[in-house]
């Protein structure tokens, strides 16, 4: 067997974010980083009308909330485990430095060149003799960078300190000026980052290991950082013989001399210390964070120290003094700094905290504040954004954007410190107080002196990413609203439901792959080729979208026109619509003012149904190609491949002024589109320029007078400098003028763009037609499309044969204020080409327009499976006669509220962008082929569209308006306020059932007398944190409403875990099958360690009942059928043959339900702890968390279980399932190291010992961990709807995989053939695709065990991702890429498309 793995649901977590000039040296932009990808984002305005109409100089108050605006993602082959910004010298805008698991550091920057991230500097530090013989390591790379931008450290296996020097600017560095040969051409090409080095910190003068932080300090001369470790460790358990364990030290970094003293050290801290907070100037110093204290150190003064518990005060004795009334725990916070003497904690129950340092007029810290503003999402990291917003980063719910503002202030005494004593270093190393002298007073001052204003915060929330994961459990379950028209499909209607997030980020996620529209009507329309929607000139009310007035059906003789009011209804026969010729276009003029409808001999002007004005065109001798609109012009293509431009006019009365451009030109033309610029996007004004600063003078007069400053190098304060840190002040923007820049209208600009038969694109301006913009080459498909500015004519541009004609173009507004215009083509056999707009001036002239196209990668095929004997392959697929182009690409403003492309066709898909300005691609299969669509917005159909399918069928319908479609799939997030941890799909009431658990704090324990258990209360004060037990409960969920059924639920008992709940099928005698479906769940009793752990079976049914008046959803109820206490813990369930399986302990049990009793009939041993269980037939597959998996079969016959053969017996297993292909069956397994393997039972091959071994046959590194998998049957019938798929599909099955992280993939199998021309494709793309961040995709993929196996990788799994990206190379690249392999393309895309359309089942 071989497979093919693919991500189809990206990762949604957050994990780390900054806020950096990495794009434009004017705009700052936000990078959060998940996994294995960044994602940067812009904050914009989100005005209402009111504030629109009003005045742009508004308060925070009344200004609108800000919004992220998508601007880029890149997808790394490594897992990121820190991110860090930098601005080198030479440089106007940040680096990136991105860390990976596996000790390795990228420095990234965005090329304005290529308009794409490249690599600055590459660092790998994975070398075994650096590991010290450690092969596991808790505490994984991160990075730091010098506040002063110096260097940068990079800490790695607990000990290791890699120093990354940044070249300093030649005005402060006469040496090294001297050695670039007394010259700035050679300073300007030496790389900005110097050679790295590695410092062991075990081997220094003081023992430092297991090192848990690193920061730099702020205001020394020299780079200084400060480490936090633990030389001996210890845990809670032995606190009462070793504590305060931690140590921390400040070392000087000379990075010349590479000679690295230790100027500060303080020992016997907490042992619950975890992170280090440095303290701009002119405070200083730093923070240390422990579990339950907070420690301000300074090098100049002794250490402050406040406890937020009682229990620091009991498991260390550093001097804490008691924070009066507060009682919380500081682990697995996140924190930011708002000002150098108030940081922002966010506690890991989502509570945030200002912290808040109190200083004398010395600046010597005498007191901390900490006071709770508000509550909110549990966070993995805290980035300040400018004019007081912050970003909340999650794994565990919707990322935020915060909006904060100071509220009314107080002033109050918190925790100080009291100035009437003096602290000094007593003989046993701890602080003993002295009392001050008269003198000491008048100098540092009094107490009162440390009294100031404690600032109130107010937060509000902006905007939110959604984020699915972690994605825990998952059921395949039937979406509740189904139109009729689509239930006789073959393949059965399907719908995920994942578990997602935690404590009061619980929810459950609805996803759908694909879009099922809700159908509202059908008429049968024979004969369709096109169909266009117009508004009416009626009055619009305010916050309404207009409402449409006439449907134009184009057919091959004639046009119907509907009127499309309460009722549709054909129009009079005396109207002035041209209803006796087929219609080419028909838009919209002068507003809503006026309808045009063009035909293949003229176009007609109409007021409503009126005609106003006619535009012959038969004394040209030619006919209408095709047509395009941008209000006030109409551009007209005629057959003699001239262009017709057509402009409103009103004087005397409403006309249509016409004007011929002919082709001046050898190459015929291929397609045109004209295009409305609202946004000022198409502009020859330079936008903000971003060209290198070059490196100054040293010996210039601003360089000397810099040396000046002789404070700063005497007394140890930053060196004051100059490189480039914010080039060109004077043309900054503070973040408010850009919102007025965005908000102020701009003046419109009309286009048009031409595609001529050679892949020349060219843009003209209107009303002159002047050439603006030309690009050669362009249905080939490049990855940039620039300008070759000429006036004069292109010269005939060489093409190969066999490049692609371009069949259609389209540019559609989309984004926020349509400032992320779309140019869309189709190309070849139906291949879709996608280029965003990007505002840019590098390497343009004055004369040039300041734009770039940047195709985007959507990974689509659109085109239908294809043979030789039936198609040629580059026939254009067309629907109806060949007199006039059609048209397949559908621009809406308004479905469901979204604006974008409907793409017709064989393989119809949807692509939405919201304001957010990130493209998604749905697709619609459920109908088969679509030949023609339009939007529809009238009384009945509210933002609705129509469409005709292939079946001559017209439909009116809306899209599912409970679902979110910015979003790479389809997802309804369903909160819950609580932890859900499984979840399972009732067939037969189509109800879910889900177990949740919630937090809640107790000071009970149970312990152990002697003879049984006894429950004891403890006695703690009010500041003591007392420990969290989870209550566990079942619940009913309806998908009619997703909410929970009333009634229908079920609390475990104090103390008692569920550890697994399946939906099993019993042997039932009152069915027709002989079986039934129940709800079985496994728990288990957790008291302690010193208690045995017992657990419970419990099988439940869901019953019908009379619902309660006015609550259709209590018609079903929960029946316990057997409950019983077992004699082991219950660690997993399943069921076999009609019987029920559970793991009880260290054995495998098989029941027989009777008479609501069950009755043992088999049992086996086990291994440590099952917690997965999968059964086909009468094999079963168990996963153990620490030895691997284990194929079962159970014998009926004689009521037994045989081992078969096992895996290998180091893999600590996640999740396990089957995978099916036909007659071959095999084994998936995911471990911790997020690896995934398939293995086989082979008992003739030599490696299986004789069938005792399972034989892995493909593995592969996801970097994800995967919990869940479910297997669905492969698609049958094709996504044009009028053929099957490839034979066998229906014995194929997919097995999709869900991630913590919130990616969904799949698994699915393939042919040998197939597989190696595929898996040569990917070898190919592995060196043909530069990979960003310069991380080795191979290295990334292969199959990477706990412990180091004599085995190699199988590698029996391909990378879908990567494969997939052969679609986003050129026509030439793919040609060449083919060429090497000994095929063609279209062999491969066919490959694509089997192992893509196999997969669209739900």
């Amino acid at each position: 067997m071989f497979f093919y793995y693919k991500e189809l649901q990206r990762p949604t977590g957050i994990e780390n974010a900054v806020y950096c000039n990495f794009f434009s040296r004017y705009e700052r932009h936000l990078i959060v980083a998940g996994v294995n990808f960044i994602t940067a984002y812009r904050l914009l305005p989100d005005f209402s009308d009111q504030s629109l109409s009003g005045s742009h100089k508004q308060s925070d108050s009344d200004s609108g909330k800000t919004k992220f605006e998508y601007i880029a993602r890149h997808t790394f082959n490594g897992n990121i485990t820190s991110i860090a910004s930098a601005r080198l010298s030479g440089h106007n805008r940040d680096i990136l430095l991105i860390t990976f698991k596996d000790a390795k550091l990228s420095i990234v920057e965005y090329d304005k060149a290529t308009e794409n991230i490249k690599v600055v500097s590459l660092h790998r530090f994975e070398e075994d003799d650096l590991k010290k013989g450690w092969t596991q390591f808790p505490i994984l790379p991160f990075v730091r960078v010098d506040p002063e931008q110096r260097c940068a450290a990079m800490m790695f296996f607990g000990r290791m300190l890699a120093i990354l020097p940044f070249r300093k600017d030649s005005k402060f560095n006469f040496g090294d000026f001297k050695e670039e040969n007394e010259g700035l051409s050679n300073y300007a090409s030496k790389s900005p980052v110097q050679n790295s080095y590695v410092i062991s910190l075990s081997d220094m003068s003081e023992k430092i290991d297991n090192v848990i932080d690193v920061q730099f300090l702020y205001g020394y001369f020299e780079p200084t950082i400060l480490v936090l470790y633990e030389p001996q460790k210890t845990w809670p358990g032995r606190v009462a013989v070793r504590h305060d364990t931690y140590c921390m030290v400040g070392i000087s970094l000379n990075i010349q001399e590479k000679v690295h003293p230790i100027i500060w050290s303080l020992s016997n801290l907490p042992f619950d210390c975890f992170r280090i907070l440095p303290i701009p100037k002119p405070i200083g110093g730093a923070i240390i964070l422990a579990v339950n204290s907070i420690i301000y150190a300074n090098q100049s003064v002794p250490p402050y120290a406040v406890s937020v518990n009682s229990a620091a005060e009991r498991s260390s004795n550093f001097p804490l003094k008691p924070y009066e009334g507060l009682k919380i725990s500081l682990d697995c916070c996140a924190t930011a700094s708002l000002s150098p003497e108030r940081i922002l904690i966010s506690l890991k129950t989502g509570d945030l905290y200002i912290l808040t340092l109190l200083s004398d007029p010395m600046r010597s810290v005498r007191g901390i504040n900490l006071e709770r503003s508000a509550s909110s999402v549990l966070t993995t990291c805290v980035t300040v954004c400018e004019e007081n917003h912050i970003f909340l980063g999650s794994r565990l719910g919707n990322s935020l954007l915060l909006r904060y503002k100071e509220t009314a202030s107080a002033k109050r005494n918190p925790v100080t410190q009291p100035l009437n004593k003096k602290q000094r270093t007593g003989s046993d190393g701890g602080w003993m107080e002295v009392d001050q002298s008269p003198i000491d007073i008048a100098l540092y001052g009094s107490e009162v002196a440390a009294t100031q204003a404690i600032v109130h915060y107010q937060f509000e929330v902006c905007d939110s990413l959604l984020n699915i994961g972690p994605c825990g459990n998952v059921a395949v379950g039937q979406p509740f609203l189904r139109s009729q028209e689509f239930e006789c499909s073959i393949d059965p209607d399907m719908e995920i439901v994942t578990t997602s997030g935690y404590g009061k980020n619980g929810a459950l996620c609805v996803l759908q792959r694909t879009v099922r529209p809700q159908i509202i009507t059908t008429f049968e329309v024979t004969e369709v080729r096109a169909i266009w929607t117009v508004y009416g000139a009626g009055p619009l009310e305010p916050g309404r979208h207009p409402l449409h007035s006439h449907l134009f059906i184009s057919r091959a003789e004639n046009t119907m026109v509907l009127e499309t009011g309460e009722e549709i209804n054909d129009v009079r026969e005396d109207s002035g619509f041209d209803l006796g010729s087929s219609t080419i276009y028909a838009c919209n003029l002068g507003g809503r003012q006026y309808v045009a409808q063009v035909t293949s001999k003229g176009v007609r002007l109409l007021e409503g149904s009126e005609l106003v004005y006619i535009l012959s065109l038969e004394s040209l001798g030619s006919t209408v190609k095709m047509a395009s609109a941008a209000d006030p012009y109409l551009v007209l293509w005629m057959s003699d491949d001239t262009l017709v431009v057509a402009v409103l006019g009103g004087q005397p009365g409403p006309k249509l002024d016409m004007s011929i451009k002919k082709n001046p030109v050898k190459s015929p033309i291929s397609s045109i589109c004209c295009y409305r610029d609202n946004a000022g996007i198409f502009t020859k004004k330079v936008v903000e320029e971003e060209d290198s600063v070059q490196p100054a003078n040293p010996f210039s007069s601003q360089a000397s007078s810099s040396f000046d400053n002789e404070e700063a190098y005497l007394y140890g304060g930053a060196v004051p400098q100059t490189t480039d840190k914010d080039p060109m002040k004077e043309k900054k923007k503070s973040f408010r003028d850009r919102w007025t820049d965005l908000i102020k209208d701009m003046p419109s600009t009309h286009w048009l763009f031409v595609v001529k038969e050679n892949g020349v694109l060219r843009i003209y301006s209107l009303p002159n037609f002047q050439l603006a913009f030309q690009a050669n080459n362009f249905s080939v498909g490049p990855r940039l499309l620039q300008d070759v500015y000429s006036e004069i004519d292109e010269f005939p541009v060489p093409i190969s044969s066999d490049a692609p004609v371009t069949h259609e173009l389209l540019v559609a507004p989309l984004g926020y204020k349509q400032r992320r215009p779309m140019l869309l083509a189709r190309v070849g056999d139906e291949e879709l080409l996608a280029y965003e707009v990007v505002q840019t001036s590098f390497g343009l002239s004055s004369e040039q327009l300041k734009i770039k196209f940047r195709k985007v990668e959507h990974g689509l095929i659109l085109r239908d499976r294809k043979s030789a004997a039936r198609r040629k392959p580059d026939q254009d697929i067309q629907f109806g006669k060949d007199d006039f182009a059609i048209q397949q690409y559908h621009y809406f403003a308004n479905v469901n509220g979204y604006s974008g492309v409907f793409l017709s066709g064989n393989y119809p898909h949807w692509m939405f962008m919201t304001s957010r300005g990130e493209l998604r691609f749905h697709a619609m299969p459920v109908d088969g082929s679509i030949i023609a669509f339009a939007p529809l917005n009238n009384v009945n159909c509210v933002s609705g569209f129509l469409y005709f399918n292939k079946k001559e069928e017209m439909r009116i319908a809306i899209l599912p308006p409970h679902l979110v479609y910015d979003a790479d799939w389809p997802v309804r997030k369903v909160p819950l306020r609580v932890t859900p941890h499984m979840i399972g799909y009732h067939l037969e009431t189509k109800t879910y059932i889900v177990s949740t658990s919630e937090t809640q704090t107790t000071n009970k324990i149970y312990r152990f007398n002697g003879d049984d258990k006894e429950l004891c209360t403890e006695e703690r004060d009010d500041r003591f944190p007392f420990p969290s037990v989870e209550t566990f409960a079942v619940q009913l969920f309806s998908p009619m409403t997703w909410e929970a059924i009333p009634g229908a639920s079920m609390t475990m008992d104090d103390w008692e875990t569920i550890t697994c709940l399946k939906i099993v099928s019993l042997a039932y005698e009152g069915h027709a099958s002989g079986r039934k479906d129940y709800i079985a769940i496994s728990t288990n009793y957790s008291y302690g360690e010193d208690i045995v752990s017992r657990g419970r079976v419990m099988i439940m049914d869901i019953i019908e009942v009379v619902p309660e008046p006015g609550q259709p959803l209590t018609k079903n109820k929960l029946k316990t059928i057997y409950s019983k206490e077992q004699k082991g813990p219950v660690t997993c369930i399943g069921h076999v043959n009609g019987n029920l399986i559970t793991a009880i302990g260290q054995k495998l049990y098989v029941w027989q339900l009777k008479d609501n009793d069950l009755v043992g009939t088999a049992f086996i041993d086990s291994d440590v702890y099952i917690h997965q269980l999968t059964t086909v037939k009468n094999f079963l597959l168990v996963g153990d968390a620490f030895k691997g998996i284990t194929l079962i079969m159970y014998q009926e016959k004689y009521r037994t279980l045989c081992v078969v053969s096992r895996g290998p017996r180091t893999i600590e297993t996640f999740a396990a399932d089957f995978v099916v292909d036909g007659s071959e069956l095999g084994f998936l397994v995911t471990d911790a190291e997020k690896n995934l393997a398939v293995y086989m039972y082979l008992p003739e091959a030599r490696e299986s010992n004789g069938g005792q071994k399972l034989v892995r046959k493909g593995d592969f590194h996801i970097g994800q961990h995967v919990t869940s998998m479910f297997r669905v049957r492969s698609r049958i019938m094709d996504v044009t709807g009028d053929k099957r798929n490839v034979s066998l599909a229906e014995k194929k099955h997919v097995t999709y995989l869900a991630t913590l992280d919130g990616s969904i993939g799949y698994v699915l199998p393939l042919a040998e053939k197939t597989f190696r021309r595929l898996q040569m494709l990917q070898n190919i793309l592995t060196v043909t695709i530069p990979p960003h961040g310069g991380l080795n995709h191979r290295a990334f993929r292969t199959y990477k065990p706990r412990h180091k196996s004599v085995s190699g990788p199988a590698r029996g799994v391909l990378d879908g991702d990567l494969i997939t990206k052969f679609l986003y190379l050129s026509h030439q690249e793919r040609f060449e890429v083919s060429k090497r392999l000994g095929t063609k393309p279209d062999e491969l895309v066919e490959d694509l498309i089997e192992a893509d359309r196999l997969a669209v089942v739900f």
